[in-house]
């Protein structure tokens, strides 16, 4: 019968200390899904900005290439002249 009462304490005591663990294990469940939204947040802005970035790159290359272009022609046109 001691013995009983010994293990019905200790299964007590494991039972309160599985369900202390499990609180903290929701505690860092929920922590990590909240840092993951936020990680997925700034994934997809960066994502953006980079999206953004790369088109005005793009522009100015366009620019740039319209710009070369005028003054090649300009360069032949006087070339031609002579």
């Amino acid at each position: 019968m001691n013995q009983q009462l010994a293990n019905y304490k200790n299964g007590v005591m494991a039972l309160t200390n599985a369900k202390g663990q499990l609180q903290v294990l929701k505690t860092k469940e929920k922590e990590c899904k909240q840092k993951r939204a936020d990680l997925e947040e700034k994934f997809l802005q960066v994502e953006k900005e980079k999206k953004d970035m790369y088109t005005k790159f793009e522009i100015a290359i366009d620019q740039l290439r319209s710009r070369a272009n005028y003054k090649n022609q300009l360069l032949d046109e006087v070339l031609a002249v002579r």
